[in-house]
């Protein structure tokens, strides 16, 4: 365990610190922590001016013996060069061993120095650079009138709201909603591991199942699986219809609730209970909305596909037997054999997609490849055709 703290040039009156049970009387918080979690280092950012006050040389003298001390010496923070010059800091302490554990005391901070050191530590963290186990700070003006005691703030649980930022941001550009299913299972773990702590307290009863079902759909989706992704949506969508009321146990999957149930809307469908050309509409949505996120690979090869159906459906074919899928390929390749109705629409779409699909799905191993942008720009001109497809047999609805 490491501590990374800071001292600034202000007054510091002394204060009885509580925090978890344990007290501790001092001007200079960094001393609690040191009596607290008996640590192997502690880091002490200082500018300047603090190191050349009493502060630092008292916070020597009552650390002396108890830990190894490392100052580190950083501007003031006064320009945009100097905030980053503080964030090389915070990135030279952690660098190392990335199991190590750092606690982060802002209590001391100067200016905007907490407010950067933790967005600092925060990044860091993500970055898997460090393991940040508190991040702490001594309330001196939040003194209990009665015991006389000042609480100690732990902010570490804010650190969720960076998580659900990266899964957010994940959902929006993608659609993988992986990473918020791993929050939801998180918290229902946290309610329901402290069960004992929580007796008669409610707690969620729906984020497990949401969790598992939306690990359901992103695998679906990320392995372009049409029959799956469909009904796991509005399975889905169900599911979150009836956890509404539970988004206060975790309030940034409030926030994104809506934005996931507007994702999902364009794919959902009951295919147990929907007929053949509902179902061909559903895939043409889910090819839509593959492309929406720039997602090509999955686009082009479902759309390829979905042309292979809609000639199968168009001539009363079982869209799902192979040696129909084979004879509407034959037709579409304009095979001598040929013995079905192709739509008018159809043929076009298939000489664009069946191209574009050969190349992702042979990696681009042809002897006349296509650089990455030009495939990606010839991907998206296949919409119109697509599109086109979709109007001439009513399944763009």
């Amino acid at each position: 365990m490491q501590v990374i703290t800071m001292l600034g040039t202000g007054k510091y009156d002394s204060a009885t610190y509580s925090w978890n049970g344990r007290v501790f009387t001092t001007r200079l918080f960094p001393v609690a922590l040191v009596e607290w979690l008996k640590p192997s280092d502690i880091h002490i950012l200082l500018t300047q001016k603090a190191k050349e006050n009493d502060h630092w040389k008292n916070l020597q003298e009552e650390l002396n013996g108890k830990v190894t001390v490392h100052p580190m010496d950083i501007p003031d923070g006064a320009t945009e060069k100097e905030l980053w010059e503080i964030f090389d800091s915070m990135a030279r302490i952690t660098t190392g061993n990335p199991n190590e554990e750092f606690t982060l005391d802002i209590t001391h901070g100067f200016r905007s120095l907490p407010v950067l050191t933790l967005l600092s530590a925060a990044f860091l963290r993500s970055a898997g650079r460090v393991r940040l186990s508190h991040i702490l700070y001594g309330a001196y003006q939040a003194q209990d009138s009665e015991t006389g005691t000042s609480p100690v703030f732990d902010l570490t649980p804010f650190l969720e709201l960076l998580d659900w930022s990266a899964a957010a941001e994940r959902f929006n550009d993608t659609g993988d909603s992986l990473k918020i299913a791993n929050l939801l299972n998180d918290k229902h773990r946290q309610f329901y591991v402290n069960s004992s702590q929580m007796k008669g307290e409610s707690k969620p009863v729906g984020f497990q199942r949401i969790g598992k079902t939306m690990e359901n759909l992103s695998r679906a989706l990320s392995l372009t699986l049409p029959r799956e992704v469909l009904p796991e949506a509005r399975f889905l969508l169900d599911k979150l219809d009836a956890a509404k009321e539970e988004t206060r146990f975790a309030p940034p999957f409030g926030v994104v609730f809506d934005n996931i149930k507007r994702g999902y809307q364009s794919i959902a469908l009951d295919t147990a209970h929907a007929k053949m050309k509902e179902i061909l509409s559903g895939e043409w949505r889910l090819v839509q909305w593959y492309q929406e996120r720039r997602q090509w690979a999955p686009m082009i090869t479902l759309a390829r596909e979905w042309i292979v159906s809609v000639v199968c459906y168009c001539n009363g074919l079982q869209i799902y037997d192979m040696d129909s899928r084979r004879r509407s390929e034959d037709c579409l390749n304009k095979a001598s054999s040929c013995d079905l109705r192709v739509p008018e629409k159809a043929g076009k779409a298939w000489d664009e997609v069946a191209q574009f699909r050969n190349q992702i799905s042979h990696c681009g191993m042809q002897r006349q490849k296509i650089p990455a942008k030009k495939l990606q720009t010839n991907i998206e001109r296949t919409m119109e055709s697509l599109v086109a497809l979709a109007k001439e047999n009513g399944m763009d609805g």
